[in-house]
């Protein structure tokens, strides 16, 4: 009975080792046999958390796909790291604390990763120490604002796959701040600041404060504000003015003042003219020496 229950256990434990060894086997795949696939080399070492998405321009709007990593120096095996549905809206997760070296393979196998010339069929996104949240962007926010990181990309512009990573910024200083309106860039700072509504017409107004890092990445804030109703054009002509350079701010000053002095000298003159006229042609002014003698013969006496 005793060496019923040893020949059971082995029997269990030899079944566990051959499934675990199948299952090992089924998760690295030889590189050649994956003929949909697009390849990039790690451009560095790289750690965190990874993401995928498609680029708008995809064939289709999402893929089954399956992700590998492989080390050339050990020969032609792809070992399967996530498959994963992947899109063109979002990111998704492939997992966690993943690393790559440098000189590592990623591969990528999936239909529809077709792309244009010089384009990258997919994008891979390495997320460190939680530097942001990824959805349709990269998700951030602090005491300022709220907003999105901009990456920066690591991979050449040519590369299959395209590799971004997004590093924490705090502690880093950025070296300019942009501020747009609705894309158009309307002024820089060195210092964080609230935007300035002086620069906004009426309307509706999609801001975005970008922070620009020395480390090539970028911090969106995005917001939106709506000033109104501009009916008296008041903040049209304040906006204009605002977006001028300085030289034409000068300019513009100068030529205002100039035509509001001029507007005072035409008021003055044109109520120095009325005063003058009234004070030569008024009937208060006529004295008896200006009076016309009277005609005894035209005289009418009555009585």
């Amino acid at each position: 009975m005793k060496f019923s229950k040893i020949l059971i256990a082995s029997l269990v434990i030899i079944s566990s080792l051959s499934l675990a060894s199948v299952k090992a086997e089924d998760t690295s795949v030889s590189c050649s046999d994956l003929v949909n696939s697009v390849v990039n080399i790690a451009p560095q070492d790289m750690s965190g958390s990874v993401y995928v998405k498609l680029p708008k321009y995809a064939s289709v709007d999402s893929s089954q796909i399956n992700i590998y990593r492989s080390v050339p120096t050990l020969g032609a095996r792809c070992n399967l790291i996530a498959s994963v549905k992947a899109n063109k809206n979002t990111w998704l997760k492939i997992g966690d604390n993943l690393k790559f070296s440098q000189g590592d393979e990623i591969t990528i196998d999936g239909q529809g990763l077709g792309a244009e010339v010089y384009a990258a069929s997919a994008y891979l996104l390495i997320v460190q120490s939680n530097a942001c949240a990824p959805s349709a962007y990269c998700d951030f926010s602090d005491s300022f604002g709220s907003g999105y990181i901009e990456p920066k990309i690591v991979s050449s512009d040519t590369d299959q796959i395209a590799i971004y990573v997004a590093s924490p910024l705090q502690g880093l200083k950025p070296t300019s701040f942009n501020y747009y309106d609705n894309g158009r860039l309307l002024y820089v700072l060195n210092n964080l600041k609230r935007f300035n509504v002086n620069y906004l017409s009426g309307g509706k107004h999609n801001i975005d404060i970008q922070a620009k890092y020395s480390n090539n990445e970028n911090l969106h804030y995005i917001s939106q504000i709506d000033t109104g109703q501009d009916w008296s054009k008041w903040l049209l002509i304040r906006s204009t003015y605002y977006k001028l350079k300085t030289p034409a701010k000068i300019i513009a000053l100068v030529i205002s003042g100039i035509l509001i002095l001029l507007l005072i000298l035409l008021i003055y003159r044109i109520v120095r003219n009325k005063i003058k006229a009234s004070h030569d042609h008024g009937v208060d002014n006529y004295t008896p020496e200006d009076q016309p003698p009277i005609d005894p013969g035209n005289s009418i006496i009555t009585g």
